[in-house]
């Protein structure tokens, strides 16, 4: 059985594919590979508020 911090967790992971896949038009498998080999750049040649508000997302959805 699957405890629920784990669970948590997977939902975290998942979110954050999708919050990722979202912003970079890619599709969630891509995403998911991006995310495994983070830290690195996913998004190059965007305004600074467009980084920031980028930024604040993916805080929100760490895992």
């Amino acid at each position: 059985m699957i405890s629920g911090r784990s669970r948590r967790r997977f939902g975290a992971r998942i979110a954050m594919i999708k919050a990722v896949s979202g912003l970079t038009s890619l599709a969630l498998k891509e995403a998911k590979e991006l995310i495994e080999g983070l830290p690195k750049k996913f998004k190059e040649g965007v305004s600074r508020d467009e980084a920031e508000d980028a930024k604040k997302l993916l805080e929100e959805r760490r895992f």
